[in-house]
């Protein structure tokens, strides 16, 4: 089975945190995200998946040597193509039904029961659905009572009487779908192909996934998204070590919390979970760090108060720092909730 993930777009709604990064490698519970994606479609069979990417393809070259198993590749396209276009441009003579996903999306959809609905309903392409409470800023998915596909709703206002149903970035087609993509050009699954397909009569349908789904391509989203996979990684008071960490007996930590290799908690430091350090993490002593998210190598020095925070690699706070409700990268401070 083969998977193309959307990996080209430049997360811009991430930053600065991923300034120099692809929004596909930020940190997920303190492992590339994309890396919990593969290990997803792994273990339902998908042996053979394609980066389609843009911006950072080196990076992402480096974070392909580590796989031996699935078999990954990278194509980079030559300018933005958009979802469609870009799946175009990685997919040349496809000769089966194959898998696409967006590259921001987490989910614990079950693919192999989607791609047995896709299958069973004759569907040359289905698209996963997951409800939501406001849909307004979604592409909504109207489906009839055999879940077959009749009409797309673009960001609907919230006073109309609309499906909560929609788009989840997850799309199963059939290989006779891709000549009706024009090869080398822009153009879009969700504005542009699917539209066209349910005008001319394909058998599209709608998958109605209502396990967990978040889409983490905003600071929040992304905040929300590592918090909430803590709470479910163990218990709510669970803390999990990295290796050789130096713990002060006096510090005191609550759960649930997830610390990376080589993490120093100073003395009389306190940490309220939901937190998560990345590797190589220095807290001095007499720190407070509640429901925060910190990445590799920084340095929080004593006295400091840290509180509902993003803090990039590499950066250092220095003593009685206090700092809450922004995420901290190359020495940028950006508010993460209105």
């Amino acid at each position: 089975m083969e998977a193309v993930i959307l990996v080209g777009g430049e997360g811009t709604r991430l930053r600065p945190l991923n300034q120099h990064l692809p929004k596909a490698l930020v940190p997920v519970l303190n492992r590339p995200f994309l890396s919990h994606m593969i290990e997803h479609l792994s273990k339902h069979g998908v042996n053979n998946i394609t980066l389609a990417a843009g911006h950072f393809s080196k990076l992402l070259d480096d974070f392909v040597k580590d796989y031996s198993n699935p078999n990954l590749c990278i194509s980079v396209e030559p300018e933005p193509l958009g979802t469609a276009g870009a799946v175009r441009y990685s997919v040349k003579n496809p000769s089966e039904t194959f898998l696409v996903l967006n590259g921001d999306i987490f989910s614990s959809i079950n693919i192999s029961e989607l791609l047995q609905f896709h299958n069973s309903k004759k569907s040359e392409v289905t698209i996963a659905l997951t409800f939501v409470e406001d849909p307004s800023s979604f592409g909504v998915v109207q489906t009839n009572q055999h879940e077959r596909i009749n009409a797309f709703v673009e960001k609907p206002q919230q006073k109309e009487d609309i499906s909560h149903w929609v788009n989840a970035g997850i799309y199963v087609i059939n290989p006779n779908i891709l000549e009706n993509i024009p090869f080398g050009q822009f153009y879009m699954f969700e504005t542009g192909l699917f539209p066209n397909l349910l005008k001319q009569g394909y058998h599209l349908y709608g998958y109605k996934h209502e396990g967990f789904w978040i889409d983490m391509g905003t600071l929040p989203k992304y905040f929300n998204l590592n918090s909430e996979l803590l709470f479910n990684f163990g218990n709510d008071d669970s803390i999990k070590y990295g290796v050789n960490c130096d713990i002060s007996e006096t510090a005191v930590l609550e759960g649930p919390i997830l610390l990376g290799d080589n993490v120093s908690i100073g003395s009389d430091s306190k940490l309220i979970g939901p937190v998560i350090l990345g590797n190589d993490c220095y807290v001095g002593g007499g720190v407070e760090i509640k429901n925060s998210l910190i990445w590799e190598n920084v340095t929080i020095d004593n006295d400091s108060i840290v509180n509902g925070v993003i803090i990039g690699s590499d950066e250092v706070l220095p003593s009685g720092s206090e700092v809450s409700n922004v995420a901290i990268a190359e020495n940028n401070f950006v508010q993460i909730y209105d």
